[in-house]
């Protein structure tokens, strides 16, 4: 099965259960006691707010659920290409970088399951207020 957002499952009401463990896991990475490490960035003479590094997203997923570096980082690929995490450096590689690339939470609001029609508009404005 080809895992594209397009396909008729995510406009349906019945989301694949993986879907759903999927966000799960994204919101237990977002607790401030147990999820992954948010903080400032430094990145050459600036400071990046609110930033995690792939190399934290993938260490976290290893010590989370018990698995392999190769599935974690298959794991990591996939919730960056559906949009639950976004690169800041790189953005139109999406995939989890091992390193110290910067990523951030995207607004649950843009989450596959939530099936909001999103403008352009939109995003634009909560990326301006970030």
């Amino acid at each position: 099965m080809s895992l594209d957002p397009t396909l008729e499952w995510f406009q349906s009401a019945d989301f694949p259960c993986s879907v759903l463990q999927i966000e799960a896991l994204v919101k237990d990475m977002q607790n401030p006691e147990t999820g992954v490490r948010m903080q400032n960035q430094r990145v050459l003479v600036t400071s990046v707010p609110h930033a995690m590094t792939g190399g934290d997203v993938l260490q976290w997923i290893v010590q989370r659920l018990w698995i392999s570096n190769l599935e974690a980082q298959n794991l990591g690929n996939f919730i960056v290409k559906y949009g639950y995490i976004y690169p800041l450096q790189d953005p139109k590689n999406l995939i989890l970088k091992p390193d110290s690339s910067l990523y951030r939470f995207q607004t649950p609001y843009f989450w596959p399951t939530q099936q909001w029609p999103a403008e352009d508009t939109d995003y634009g404005k909560l990326q301006f207020l970030e």
